[in-house]
């Protein structure tokens, strides 16, 4: 029985459901991925749902909540979902916790609008120093899939019906927590991330056939932003 069968058959048992078994991936001895890119960017039009499961999910009680029992705190909620929508230069997000709690944010060009959870009050941020700035907005590239390489490729696995390109991070001493990747053999999506506390999922549904539209208040402040530097920059501007 050669490695690469052994491989597969591990992950397979692994992700049927994720977070039931206890997974010990052997990778490939110095596999070659397939030609072409390995990951694309995020693409100029994208609607995409991320489904996120934890590893004290099939407990009565996570170490976490545990943990925040004994030192009498509560544990911070942990992100469920996370929805995004992109059209050129305009994207959505949407984010709900395990308590039901959402957030949203509409980023224009790079300046965002975040409403935070328990408001419904937009909050303007237009660099990084302000208080809502989200720094982990994926509008160009899927930023839990940064670290893939030729290099810590693994092999070929078939995971929700589609045939998927798998990398590694770390390694299995225990040192380091091991990270997972499934990438869509024929899109070049992200299919599956994957480590001993978390299995995040992503699902793509067809992409928006035109832009989306920004919210009234967003646009009215657009507006007025075009027409103070038309002014500024109109010939005698003091």
């Amino acid at each position: 029985m050669n490695m690469r069968f052994l491989f597969l058959l591990s992950i397979l048992i692994c992700t049927l459901p994720p977070m039931t078994a206890n997974c010990q991936e052997t990778p490939v001895s110095s596999p070659t991925p397939p030609p072409g890119s390995l990951i694309r960017g995020v693409p100029e039009y994208a609607d995409w749902t991320a489904t996120y499961k934890y590893s004290g999910d099939n407990k009565s009680g996570t170490d976490q909540n545990v943990q925040a029992a004994l030192k009498g705190g509560k544990p911070l909620p942990q992100t469920r979902q996370e929805r995004v929508i992109k059209t050129k230069d305009i994207s959505y997000f949407l984010w709900m916790d395990e308590s039901g709690a959402k957030e949203e944010c509409w980023n224009i060009r790079d300046v965002q609008w975040i409403t935070p959870k328990g408001s419904r009050q937009r909050e303007l941020a237009m660099n990084p120093d302000a208080p809502y700035f989200r720094h982990d907005l994926q509008t160009s590239v899927f930023l839990q899939f940064k670290w893939i390489s030729p290099s810590n490729y693994i092999g070929i696995q078939k995971f929700m019906d589609k045939e998927c390109m798998v990398f590694q991070m770390g390694d299995q001493t225990g040192k380091q927590i091991v990270s997972f990747a499934y990438i869509d053999l024929r899109t070049k999506l992200p299919v599956l991330f994957k480590t001993s506390k978390m299995v995040c999922t992503y699902n793509f549904g067809p992409p928006p056939s035109q832009k989306l539209t920004i919210p009234d208040d967003i646009a009215s402040f657009l507006r007025q932003e075009a027409e103070r530097t038309a002014k500024i920059m109109a010939p005698g501007a003091q």
